[in-house]
C-alpha cells in the first residue's frame, strides 16, 4: 500500500478544490532532472513537512472566512487585524477607567479629576454650574466609550505564534503562485491544477526503472522493424536505379549527349557495426551521378554539370517520370538553358513526343522549339506611366512567323528572316 501526504483546506473539503495527493515513494522520480512536475512535488512536500493533514488556513476564528478554495483573504484581513492589535491597545489604555486599567493618565482618569474639582468650583459659583453639567455628561459618555474599547480589546485574541503562522502561509502561497500560476494574483486554483498534471505525470510513470526496461524493448522491437523495412527499399532501390540509368542515358543520347553516362548511386548511410543508421527515407545515402565525356570519372551533377547538361537530365527524368505519375500537365521553365542549334531541335522534338500523352507548358527563348508547339503564347511586358504590366496572347498565321523570325535573328521584317520561319514552321509543327 502507498504511502502519501495529504493537505486539504477547509473550504476544498465542502467543494472538492485539494492539494493533490503526492506518493511518497515517488519523491525520487519527480525531484530529479529539473523535472518542473517533480519541482513542484518537492516544493510543496516542504511547505507541508510537518503538518501532516493540517490545513492551510485551519485554525483561524471568524465568521468571515471565505468558502473558496483560495482563503488568502481571510489571511490577509486576519494578519492587518493582527498587526493593528498593539496600536487598539494603546487606544484602550489612554481611553480606560480605573477599573480597567491603573494608568493614572488615562484620559477617563484625568477627566474624572478635572471633574471633582469643576464640582467643587460649581459649589463656590453658580456661574459655572452649567459647565460642571456638561463636563459631567462629557464624563460619563466619554466612560462608556472607554467601556466599549475595552470590551473590544477583550475580544481581540492577540497570538504572536498564530501570526507568525500566518505569515508563513501566506508567504507559502505568494511563492506558489509566483513559481506555478500566471501571476501572483491569479487564482490559488491555478495551482490546484498544475499540481494535478504533476500527480497525473507521476501516475503515468510511477513504474521507474520498469516502465523504462519496457520502453527500451519496445525501441528495440521498432529499431528491427525499421531496418527490415528499410533494408527492402534499399533493395528495390537498386534494382530500379539499374533500369533508370538506362533509360537516362538512353534519353540523352537523343538529346545530342553521347557519350554521357548517367548514374544513381546508393550508399548506406554512416553507422558502425552496432547501429545501422536510418533516416526518414531509409538507410541509403542516394546522389544523382554524370561523366559528361567518356574517360572521365562520374562525379555528382549537382557540382560539376553545365546548365545545358541540367537542362536535359531534368527533361530525361521528367519524361521517365510522367510514365508512372498521374499528373496530366508538365510545366518546364526554360528548359533550353545552355543549349542551342541541333541540340535544341532534338529537344524540341523530343518534348513534342512527350506532348502526344501529357499536356505541356513550356517556357522557351529558342525558335527551335518553339516552332514544334501546338499553340504559341506571346508574353510581353509593357510600361505606361508607372505601371508596368505582363500581356498575353496567342499568336497565329502571320503574327506567329512574324515572333519566330524575331526569335532567330531578332529581326522580323527582313524576308530572308521570315522565309526562314515559314521553313521551320512548315516542317516541325505539324509534326
Amino acid at each position: 500500500m502507498r504511502q502519501f501526504v495529504i493537505a486539504i483546506s477547509h473550504s476544498a473539503k465542502q467543494q472538492k478544490s485539494t492539494f493533490c495527493v503526492i506518493p511518497q515513494n515517488g519523491i525520487e522520480l519527480i525531484t530529479g532532472d529539473g523535472d518542473p512536475k517533480g519541482a513542484l512535488a518537492a516544493d510543496y512536500l516542504a511547505a507541508v513537512d510537518g503538518h501532516g493533514q493540517e490545513d492551510l488556513f485551519y485554525g483561524y476564528d471568524g465568521d468571515d472566512r471565505a468558502t473558496s478554495a483560495d482563503n488568502t483573504n481571510y489571511l490577509k484581513n486576519y494578519l492587518k487585524r493582527s498587526q493593528q492589535a498593539g496600536n487598539t491597545i494603546l487606544v484602550t489604555d489612554y481611553c480606560s477607567t480605573p477599573a480597567h486599567c491603573a494608568d493614572e493618565k488615562s484620559v477617563v482618569s484625568l477627566l474624572k479629576k478635572i471633574r471633582r474639582d469643576a464640582s467643587h468650583l460649581a459649589e463656590l459659583d453658580k456661574s459655572v454650574a452649567d459647565l460642571d453639567s456638561r463636563l459631567e455628561s462629557a464624563f460619563y459618555e466619554l466612560s462608556d466609550v472607554a467601556d466599549e474599547f475595552c470590551n473590544y480589546e477583550n475580544s481581540l485574541v492577540f497570538d504572536q505564534n498564530r501570526l507568525q503562522q500566518v505569515e508563513d502561509r501566506l508567504s507559502l502561497i505568494y511563492n506558489l503562485k509566483k513559481k506555478y500560476a500566471s501571476s501572483i494574483n491569479a487564482p490559488l486554483s491555478e495551482v490546484f491544477d498544475y499540481f494535478e498534471n504533476a500527480q497525473h505525470y507521476i501516475e503515468e510513470n510511477g513504474e521507474g526503472n520498469n516502465y523504462k526496461e519496457k520502453l527500451e524493448g519496445e525501441i528495440k522491437k521498432l529499431e528491427k522493424e525499421l531496418l527490415f523495412s528499410a533494408e527492402i527499399l534499399s533493395k528495390k532501390r537498386k534494382e530500379t536505379a539499374v533500369i533508370l540509368n538506362n533509360e537516362v542515358n538512353e534519353i540523352l543520347s537523343k538529346l545530342g549527349m553521347n557519350g554521357t553516362k548517367f548514374e544513381v548511386s546508393i550508399k548506406l548511410k554512416s553507422g558502425n557495426n552496432l547501429q545501422q543508421n536510418c533516416g526518414p527515407y531509409g538507410k541509403d545515402d542516394i546522389e544523382f551521378m554524370i561523366s559528361a565525356n567518356p574517360g572521365n570519372p562520374l562525379l555528382p551533377l549537382a557540382k560539376i554539370a553545365s546548365g545545358g547538361e541540367l537542362s536535359r537530365v531534368m527533361l530525361a527524368l521528367k519524361t521517365i517520370f510522367a510514365q508512372t505519375d498521374s499528373v496530366d500537365t508538365l510545366i518546364f521553365d526554360e528548359i533550353d538553358t545552355g543549349i542551342g542549334g541541333e541540340v535544341a531541335v532534338a529537344v524540341g522534338l523530343h518534348l513534342k513526343n512527350l506532348a502526344k500523352k501529357r499536356q505541356i507548358f513550356c517556357i522557351t527563348h529558342l525558335a527551335s522549339i518553339a516552332v514544334y508547339a501546338d499553340n504559341q503564347i506571346k508574353i510581353e511586358k509593357t510600361v505606361s506611366g508607372e505601371i508596368t504590366s505582363s500581356n498575353v496572347h496567342v499568336i497565329e498565321g502571320e503574327e506567329r512567323v512574324s515572333e519566330i523570325a524575331r526569335m532567330l535573328s531578332g529581326d522580323s521584317d527582313t524576308q530572308q528572316s521570315l522565309e526562314h520561319a515559314r521553313l521551320l514552321l512548315s516542317k516541325y509543327s505539324k509534326i
